[in-house]
């Protein structure tokens, strides 16, 4: 059987069990969860977001191989306090999709989280 290509992993049977099954750990989440999709050069990013809106910011990433629905069991008590941003890496598990320049290197790795970051607002130079 010839590979999927990632963009395409949601049409498959599996994409579609694998997605179902993260919706179900992000129910979970506070009722206040919002999910946006930043685009960058590099791909689409998801981000789970919840917590006080002007609150100090958090950003949780997950570890290789999980997702940020990952935060589950801790986010309620974070957001009680912070806005929280919790980020699936792009081009691993989760909904962010690497369609773009690929992350080769450190400096692209980072270049991509500065962008995320930015993007909901949680830059500490800001």
């Amino acid at each position: 059987m010839p590979a999927v290509p990632i963009t395409d992993f949601a049409a498959t049977a599996e994409g579609a069990a694998f997605y179902r099954a993260y919706d179900r750990v992000l129910e979970k989440w506070p009722a206040d969860v919002t999910s946006t999709d930043l685009d960058s050069e590099y791909g689409t990013t998801r981000v789970n977001s919840c917590g006080p809106d002007g609150a100090p910011p958090v950003v949780l990433l997950p570890g290789g191989g999980a997702t940020s629905t990952v935060w589950f069991r801790n986010v309620a008590a974070i957001a009680a306090r912070h806005r929280v941003h919790a980020i699936d890496l792009i081009g691993d598990a989760g909904r962010s999709i690497a369609d773009g320049t690929p992350i080769k290197s450190t400096s692209t790795l980072l270049s991509w989280l500065t962008t995320v970051v930015d993007g909901v607002g949680a830059n500490p130079s800001d």
